[in-house]
């Protein structure tokens, strides 16, 4: 069942189902809001984690393998040890595509916005 919610829209006496309410929102706005950034946060992270970051941690073990390095390496020549680290980095200097279907599926997630 669609609820429809009255959310200050700019015609007087017209209503909006929270999904297209969230929907006409700016991605800045769920940016601007603790609560969904931290939302969009975690699932850019998920999102690395499930896909990206095995594949940087095959790739560094391969390439601390073949070029082995002691300096640069010191004590981790398979490169088990530092490869969670250069994943790491690497997210940390990514930047993340906010999916905000997230909130249109589920509306509530993004309670903040609709208040």
């Amino acid at each position: 069942m669609n609820k429809k919610v009255d959310m200050n829209s700019d015609y007087e006496g017209e209503f909006l189902t929270k999904e297209a309410y969230l929907k006409n929102l700016d991605v800045q706005d769920f940016l601007n809001c603790d609560e969904t950034r931290k939302i969009l946060d975690e699932d850019n992270y998920f999102d690395f984690e499930l896909n990206i970051k095995p594949i940087l941690v095959k790739l560094f073990e391969r390439y601390a393998k073949n070029y082995n390095c002691d300096i640069f390496l010191n004590n981790d020549p398979e490169g088990r040890k530092n490869s969670d680290i250069f994943s790491e980095i690497v997210y940390d200097n990514m930047s993340c595509k906010d999916d905000l279907s997230i909130f249109y599926e589920c509306p509530n997630l993004a309670k903040k916005l609709l208040t």
